[in-house]
């Protein structure tokens, strides 16, 4: 009986403290650098860009650049904080496409702003 506990004791520990350290040792946030975050940023509003079109938006000029300016707040969310450009429909677009990401990051790049310039021909 005390073979089959020790037994069953060193099995469990076996499995759970390799697992406890995978997780104690997981970073649940991939950006390292500001370099990198910014990145990341760049591939998520392409990655926008080149989903298809809201329904509303089909039928209307897209056509034109405008300047998105991202925010990191306090608590890591990526919140946009202004859309501008010449084309109001290429705005609103923008602003509506990129607000649908629900993106966050560490807490240690708050305040940190980004520019991006969206061109679409």
């Amino acid at each position: 009986m005390n073979i089959l506990k020790i037994s069953i004791l060193a099995l469990t520990l076996s499995v759970i403290v390799p697992l406890s350290s995978t997780f104690a040792a997981t970073d649940p946030i991939s950006a390292n650098t500001y370099t990198d975050l910014n990145y990341q940023i760049t591939k998520e509003v392409k990655e926008m860009i080149n989903t298809p079109v809201f329904l509303n938006y089909i039928d209307k000029n897209l056509k034109g650049s405008a300047f998105v300016q991202i925010t990191v707040r306090e608590d890591g969310k990526i919140y946009i904080d202004k859309v501008a450009g010449g084309n109001e429909y290429l705005n609103s677009y923008v602003e509506k496409k990129l607000s649908t990401r629900n993106l966050w990051t560490d807490p240690k790049y708050a305040k940190s702003n980004f520019i991006y310039e969206i061109v679409m021909k």
